[in-house]
């Protein structure tokens, strides 16, 4: 029954590849032998065509929360914990709706977490997501930070992987931002200001280059906003 439901699940990610679609429930299976407390078992068969199930739906866990989702209740040497609850999206999810995510909270009388999966975006206006700038990739020491991330030892599956990768890159690119990206419209203005008064070469290099990431910062910023409107 359970390839016979791996199976169906491969036919069907197929058939909607282009649209976002999640999956979730208690699979009756763990990926990883990591996903098992205590003394870790051997990786199963089972556990194996799950994986491979998974990798060739090309979807991936949603999962904020209580890692392990089920628990026999016991204390002491007796008691076990596993992930068999599980939220996956497909590549599609991940792209349109990233800032979805599945809660595990803690169990309560039932020996498994429940699983909540919120459909609405929330208004609250903090702190902005994380965008790329094209802009950055300019600075001489882009590509040498990229490289040094991405080269560290990461665990887990493909795109667990990337994701975590990704994650790390963020505050790199972050404080290459605020060392030579922090407001690229007001230095351009005041290097502008500058060149009325001093006509050096030296200075007139410094205003095209700082012009030219203006210009790209500006292009990114109004079609981001075109794109919302158009929405």
């Amino acid at each position: 029954e359970m390839r016979d439901l791996w199976g169906n699940l491969i036919h069907y990610s197929a058939r909607f590849s282009g649209s976002p679609w999640v999956i979730m429930g208690d699979f009756n299976v763990s990926r990883y032998p990591s996903e098992h407390s205590g003394e870790r078992p051997l990786l199963s068969s089972h556990m194996i065509e799950f994986e491979r199930c998974i990798r060739k739906c090309e979807i991936e866990d949603l999962r904020i929360g209580h890692f392990f989702s089920w628990s026999n209740k016991r204390a002491g040497g007796g008691a076990v914990a596993k992930k068999i609850d599980r939220a996956m999206g497909n590549w599609c999810w991940f792209k349109e709706f990233s800032d979805f995510q599945a809660h595990f909270p803690p169990p309560r009388i039932s020996d498994h977490s429940p699983c909540i999966l919120p459909l609405q975006r929330s208004n609250f206006q903090g702190v902005r997501p994380f965008k790329y700038l094209n802009a950055w990739a300019s600075h001489p020491s882009f590509l040498g930070l990229v490289k040094e991330v991405w080269l560290r030892r990461v665990e887990g599956s493909l795109l667990e992987v990337v994701g975590k990768k990704l994650r790390m890159l963020k505050p790199v690119l972050k404080e290459l931002h605020r060392n030579f990206f922090k407001d690229p419209v007001s230095e351009c203005a005041n290097l502008k200001q500058d060149l009325i008064v001093h006509t050096e070469k030296q200075l007139l290099e410094k205003y095209y280059k700082a012009s030219w990431v203006e210009e790209s910062f500006l292009k990114q910023k109004a079609r981001v906003q075109w794109l919302r409107l158009g929405d």
